[in-house]
């Protein structure tokens, strides 16, 4: 089983962004982000709105793969961008964690096969299934 790595990565508007017009934001999504994350599928995004809730940050991405050093290029890539250059964009952290990593040490290193996982699709699944 591949290990899924998940990073969240909390970012901040920029007045340089705000400023644009909502179809020029669309218009750079469409342009520039999408296809540079698209170059990489190993990486998946969700996209959070996060302003109204928290003065820290804006947005919150977060991003998936079993890849991370497509993560990696994929970052590299978006900072060549004007996201980060003008910069429209601002990251202020960035989270990795690995979803039920207990259990995967449970089975993989302390060779438990009865490891409860707790947020995975996989073990609500499992658990529909002895329900029914």
């Amino acid at each position: 089983m591949s290990t899924k790595f998940t990073y969240f990565m909390l970012v901040r508007t920029t007045p340089q962004w705000l400023s644009l017009s909502r179809e020029a934001r669309m218009g750079f999504a469409d342009k520039v982000f999408k296809p540079v994350v698209g170059k990489f599928p190993a990486v998946s995004l969700r996209y959070f709105d996060a302003e109204a809730f928290n003065a820290r940050c804006t947005d919150v991405l977060m991003w998936e793969t079993t890849e991370p050093a497509q993560y990696n290029f994929m970052v590299d890539a978006l900072r060549d961008t004007a996201m980060y250059s003008v910069p429209y964009f601002e990251i202020v952290d960035i989270i990795g964690a690995v979803e039920d990593g207990y259990a995967a040490y449970d089975e993989q290193v302390l060779g438990k096969t009865d490891a409860v996982r707790v947020n995975t699709s996989a073990a609500s699944s499992k658990m529909a299934r002895a329900a029914s």
